[in-house]
């Protein structure tokens, strides 16, 4: 199994990604939502071939789907005649149009004969699963288009993936086991969360009380509260304190 190198989630990079005006739109879309800037920036995903980009196209799926999902009627002379678009690019139209969960997405993946995909409900997204970068990137783009703070479970979850750290650099000198490959990639993406929630805490409020209530919320694992404190603590060390062991008993 082959481990590439840390990755940083394209979230982070959106601005150089897309460009400083529209990285700036699409990382504050909730918080301010208009819609007429989403015509020229769908005119340069065609153009520029975005969804045939690695580096842009998880963050993209993400904010678009969302975006659609809130105005619906953008659809419309865009992404109604998937067979327009490129091969490369058909299938992930085809999915934007079911993650946009709207009844005008479902009926075009009809009309083209996915009905299957048309009838599969849309899974909530505090319930998808992290497997690589991209779908980290997937969920910040889902976050910043929706500000809806269950996108940053999934990526709070990675956290939990703390007790791999060190696998990736260990993974250069392993026998590359299949049991090393999969920590090494754990590790990948732990670290890649801590420093996404870190980078994206500091510019974002809702983010940052986000992870706040995750810290104090009992239900938290304590794995998990640990990683949540220590991006906290990176953000705002005079609100959360790390404390270790030895100075908790001299309190």
């Amino acid at each position: 199994m082959k481990i590439a190198a840390l990755i940083f989630a394209g979230s982070l990079l959106v601005c150089c990604a897309y460009g400083q005006n529209d990285g700036a739109w699409v990382k504050h879309f909730y918080q301010n939502p208009d819609d007429k800037h989403f015509d020229a920036f769908w005119k340069k995903v065609v153009s520029e071939k975005y969804l045939e980009d690695q580096e842009k196209v998880s963050t993209l799926m993400g904010f678009v789907s969302q975006v659609l999902h809130r105005y619906p009627a953008l659809i419309k002379g865009r992404l109604d005649s998937p067979q327009t678009f490129p091969e490369k690019q058909r299938d992930l139209v085809y999915l934007l149009l079911w993650e946009s969960d709207t009844k005008e997405g479902r009926a075009i993946l009809e009309q083209n004969g996915k009905t299957e995909l048309a009838a599969k409900p849309l899974p909530p997204i505090a319930t998808w699963k992290i497997t690589d970068a991209g779908d980290l990137d997937y969920c910040w783009g889902y976050y910043f288009a929706s500000g809806d703070t269950k996108a940053l479970d999934p990526i709070l979850s990675a956290l939990d993936w703390g007790k791999y750290a060190g696998a990736a650099d260990k993974y250069k000198t392993s026998q590359k086991t299949a049991a090393d490959g999969d920590a090494a990639l754990k590790d990948v993406l732990f670290q890649t969360a801590i420093w996404s929630l870190g980078a994206n805490g500091k510019e974002d409020a809702g983010v940052f009380q986000y992870m706040g209530k995750v810290f104090l919320d009992p239900q938290t694992s304590k794995l998990r509260v640990l990683w949540v404190g220590v991006v906290l603590n990176k953000i705002k060390p005079e609100k959360y304190k790390l404390v270790l062991p030895e100075e908790k008993d001299k309190g």
